[in-house]
């Protein structure tokens, strides 16, 4: 299997009808203005919408906050730049000299960024349909791990939270700081 582009479908179970869109979603903007920056911005949006629709099917019960974490949470950076892995995209993406040079195959901002990519080059190849279904397979063990316990609040909200419940006044900007540093290196 010499052909890349067959590797790259077999992963990701979908084939590209028009090679271009899958060409452009893995080509970085250091490789010049013709890159996939348009198509991750398409994807972003995408995946953001149906991973919110699927959390707001699962968790019918859930409040509009516990949805939102967990979205953040689901198409965060991070997130993505680990499917990427799962499909081992980084030896498919076409980058500059200088990206090449300093690792960017393996860079998780790029690698999440591809993601977005092909997922907007799949809705452009193939339609909303399409790309959900391939959108909810990518992500499906993650969604049914997920509960809503699983929701954690950022370390300010909780902070905020916890000076309620005892009714207490907040901190100064300064110390809210300090709390929220040592609050988000503790809960790691």
């Amino acid at each position: 299997m010499n052909n890349p582009l067959i590797k790259l479908s077999q992963r990701i179970g979908y084939s590209f009808k028009d090679e271009s869109l899958v060409h452009l979603a893995l080509t970085h903007r250091s490789c010049g203005n013709k890159n996939n920056e348009r198509l991750e911005f398409l994807g972003d949006s995408i995946v953001n919408f149906v991973i919110a629709e699927a959390l707001y099917k699962k968790f019918p019960q859930a409040k509009e906050g516990q949805l939102s974490r967990l979205r953040a949470d689901m198409v965060r950076g991070t997130t993505l730049a680990e499917i990427a892995r799962e499909f081992e995209l980084g030896e498919f993406l076409q980058l500059g000299s200088g990206e090449l040079k300093s690792g960017g195959h393996n860079r998780e901002s790029i690698l999440a960024d591809v993601v977005e990519a092909i997922i907007g080059a799949i809705y452009l190849d193939a339609g909303q349909a399409v790309v959900n279904e391939h959108i909810l397979n990518w992500y499906q063990s993650r969604l049914s791990a997920l509960t809503l316990d699983a929701v954690i609040k950022d370390a300010k909200t909780r902070y905020k939270n916890i000076c309620k419940k005892v009714n207490t006044v907040y901190l100064n900007t300064k110390s809210l700081k300090f709390l929220v540093r040592l609050m988000t290196k503790n809960s790691k």
